[in-house]
């Protein structure tokens, strides 16, 4: 049997969660397993920033404060 993987299982670790698990866990990852998640995490967000790169700063900026009163009616924030 095929488990699919969720689109949060396929999202990069942050630094900073990066950062945690190699902080907190008593069995750390080895450098390069680090390196790895970190080096994938950048990529990803590099390349999301590449395809805002056409975004014009009114639209961004729409984008931006539609996305906040979105956080903040779901999070009260």
């Amino acid at each position: 049997m095929q488990v699919k993987s969720t689109q949060a299982e396929k999202e990069p670790l942050s630094p900073a969660s990066a950062s945690a698990l190699t902080s907190t866990n008593p069995c750390k990852p080895v450098d390069d397993e680090t390196l790895f998640i970190y080096s994938h995490y950048k990529q990803a967000t590099w390349d999301a920033w590449n395809q805002l790169k056409e975004t014009s700063n009114e639209d961004a900026m729409e984008a931006d404060i539609n996305k906040a009163e979105v956080l903040y009616k779901k999070y009260g924030i």
